[in-house]
């Protein structure tokens, strides 16, 4: 059976991932989907990623479909975290997911939604990803503060000017692709930090892999790693890699 490679990637969740994975663990289970679940940890140093590894192995003794952790050595962005997860992936894994680890999307949002691409995933070939998006379309609620709000909406301005994007959020933490398609395109996905996910959207795109955009229900939570600083970051990275892809 085709199967889904869930990633999470982790930078010091060690307050957040626990409570987040006691309800998406025993969703999956109740989904019956066949999905495989991967924490990464980015190099968050000695201690989280002890942390980690053994939250990940009392999980492994409940669930059948967590596999064992993924520690970084080094920290390399949530990009990077994200894509040596998937390097992971193995022949029976169709699609690669990932999600963020702070819960902001429910366990019941990703079920709901992997319900979907299960369901409309084709085997004739097409290429096809999904993305979730913060748009409060589709009657879902979108929960966050004031600075995400304006620095979300000036920053897809911002990628739908310069790439030309046609997804409405390229920033939102959950999307699935086809592995066949990240396997052939993976020496093309150098950035990992800020821009990895317009830049992957961008090779989407220039591959004609056909992107969904889902809307889905989002609440911030408490911890975020986003301040103003990582802000500037972001805009900058978005004209450094404009240049680049030209």
């Amino acid at each position: 059976m085709d199967r889904v490679l869930l990633v999470i990637p982790c930078f010091k969740e060690r307050r957040r991932l626990p409570g987040f994975l006691d309800t998406l663990c025993p969703a999956i289970e109740a989904s019956g989907l066949p999905i495989d679940l991967l924490a990464v940890d980015d190099g968050s140093g000695k201690e989280e990623s002890q942390f980690l590894s053994e939250l990940i192995t009392r999980q492994r003794e409940r669930w059948a479909f967590v596999r064992p952790a993924l520690l970084l050595g080094q920290n390399r962005g949530k990009g990077g975290a994200v894509y040596s997860g998937w390097d992971y992936a193995q022949d029976s894994d169709r699609w690669l997911a990932f999600v963020d680890a702070d819960g902001a999307i429910s366990a019941g949002e990703i079920i709901r939604v992997l319900k979907q691409v299960t369901a409309r995933a084709t085997s004739n070939g097409e290429q096809q990803a999904w993305f979730g998006v913060r748009t409060g379309a589709a009657g879902t609620k979108v929960d966050r503060t004031r600075l995400r709000k304006v620095t979300g909406r000036v920053f897809a301005l911002m990628v739908r000017i310069l790439f030309g994007m046609r997804v409405p959020d390229t920033q939102c933490g959950f999307k699935i692709v086809p592995r066949n398609w990240f396997r052939t395109c993976r020496k093309n996905l150098i950035e990992e930090r800020f821009c990895f996910d317009i830049e992957m959207t961008y090779w989407l795109q220039r591959d004609g892999v056909l992107i969904t955009s889902i809307p889905i229900n989002w609440k911030e939570t408490a911890g975020s790693h986003l301040g103003l600083n990582h802000v500037l970051q972001m805009f900058g990275s978005v004209l450094i890699l404009r240049r680049r892809l030209d």
